[in-house]
């Protein structure tokens, strides 16, 4: 048997351990939540424009999601202790560069810098956690981190929102120094040193291919709204997108060491819950985007009031995961991730029975169900998609884990926006061609018709997620 390439650790260090990458997490995931609701303000310092300051956003995110797995490769050669220090310590000094930038293009090339870094960190995550804790262990382990990824989405718009009305937006980034200081130093503490595991390559042109067609996907269906499906930028990048997976593939088959081994799809716990995370992450962005236009747009809330009213889904979810990964370790990931499945599936198709006059203890109660049933799959499909592959390759299936998180919620996003606008303007054109309802009337009925038409299109795709679930095999990993 191939020798693990963590070092084994005393009992007692894998809690210092899951603080350690928790902290880690916590940082990563507040960085894509706490800068968005600074992108006004910074448009309007720097002197720029909403086309060009999106790119504050897409940067960072097309950096992260292209070089997860590369990240969990390298990790998986030379060590993950190694990659993922650098990496934290490279997203600590971006932020701080961030902060300092006086032009909105300075500011994107630290913004890339700094996901340069979070893909490190964010890519072995599951893989520390996972190493630091035995198998009947892992699902609590796992599950606790994803409260801190629930806590970190909950926590960005209200410290975000804190520091650019009473400081500066500048401090959106300065106060996460210290704590990303502290991270490095405690993973440089904390986490075991690597064995490394003999000579070998890393597939240089593996990663090339991965990163271009991923970064293609993205854009395409980031900016097809605004440049049109159908025009030639969207169909040429949509097919650069194929080309680059069709080479991926190609290059990866015949590579000794290839990036992603994809014998790993031979294997059906890793490919269904490869599959489930992947659908899930496409169906649940819905909800992301659309319920916060809901609460402003349709029930007409203030902003403010707005993100207290979506913290139903995110307590709920970070007061299931820890239970339900500790339930994986016993009882495995076959029915909880499926019935978790089931019931954020459910919880979209009540989603979209809301309408202009729900009351809020209606939509509190379908939240908190998202919650629930999010909270019920996260953890315990995590767990299954680790122990689903050899130890020697953890770094790997990490990055894969967070790969397809990243890659659905993008992609999901697009889909609800699309789905959204274009049933809206279907409701309108028809209620108009009625002609028995003013404009303000049609506006709002259009909204509320796109809005439920887009929530049972990413349950249908929710309702996919179930059967890959459910096709996974035997639920004890």
């Amino acid at each position: 048997m191939r020798r693990d390439t963590v070092a084994a650790r005393p009992a007692a260090d894998k809690w210092f351990v899951l603080a350690t990458v928790g902290l880690g997490t916590f940082l990563t995931v507040l960085d894509s939540s706490i800068v968005n609701i600074s992108l006004p303000t910074i448009t309007r310092e720097l002197h720029t424009d909403v086309t060009t300051i999106q790119w504050v956003v897409m940067g960072y995110l097309l950096t992260i999601t292209g070089l997860l797995l590369t990240c969990g490769r390298v990790a998986d050669l030379v060590g993950r202790k190694l990659v993922y220090m650098a990496g934290m310590a490279i997203f600590t000094l971006a932020t701080a560069l961030c902060g300092t930038a006086q032009a909105v293009e300075q500011l994107v090339a630290w913004r890339v810098l700094q996901g340069i870094g979070a893909a490190g960190v964010m890519a072995l995550s599951g893989a520390l956690t996972a190493s630091a804790f035995p198998q009947d262990e892992r699902g609590k382990a796992l599950g606790i981190n994803a409260t801190l990824v629930a806590v970190g989405a909950i926590s960005g718009p209200v410290l975000g929102g804190f520091l650019n009305d009473y400081l500066d937006w500048r401090w959106v980034f300065f106060a996460r120094v210290p704590f990303g200081l502290l991270a490095t130093l405690l993973a440089a503490r904390t986490l075991a040193g690597a064995v490394r595991p003999g000579r070998r390559r890393f597939d240089l042109l593996g990663g090339a291919l991965l990163f271009l067609w991923l970064a293609a996907l993205i854009v395409a269906v980031n900016q097809g709204s605004n440049l049109g499906w159908s025009s030639p930028a969207t169909l040429t990048l949509f097919a650069a997108a194929g080309a680059g997976l069709a080479a991926f593939v190609a290059v990866e088959r015949r590579e000794r060491e290839p990036m992603l081994a994809l014998g790993l799809f031979r294997n059906r716990l890793f490919t269904a819950a490869s599959a489930s995370a992947l659908l899930s992450f496409l169906a649940n962005s819905a909800s992301a985007l659309l319920m916060p236009f809901y609460f402003v747009q349709g029930l007409g809330f203030p902003p403010s009031t707005a993100g207290v009213m979506l913290l139903p889904q995110p307590l709920v979810m970070s007061v299931v995961a820890p239970f339900s990964g500790w339930l994986s370790d016993r009882m495995g990931s076959r029915l909880l991730s499926t019935a978790g499945l089931g019931i954020a599936c459910l919880g979209l198709l009540s989603l979209s029975t809301l309408h202009a006059s729900s009351t809020y203890p209606e939509v509190a109660v379908r939240l908190a169900a998202m919650g629930l049933g999010i909270g019920l799959f996260g953890s315990p499909n995590t767990n299954a998609l680790l122990s689903s592959v050899p130890r020697a390759q953890m770094g790997v299936a990490s990055g894969m884990q967070a790969t397809v998180r990243n890659l659905g919620m993008v992609v999901g996003t697009a889909i609800a926006g699309a789905a959204w606008t274009g049933r809206m303007a279907f409701h309108a054109d028809r209620l108009a061609q009625l002609g028995e309802l003013g404009e303000a009337e049609i506006a709002l009925q259009s909204f509320v018709g796109g809005f439920q038409d887009a929530l049972l299109v990413s349950a249908a795709i929710c309702s996919v997620g179930v059967f890959t679930s459910l096709v996974r095999g035997n639920g004890r990993q």
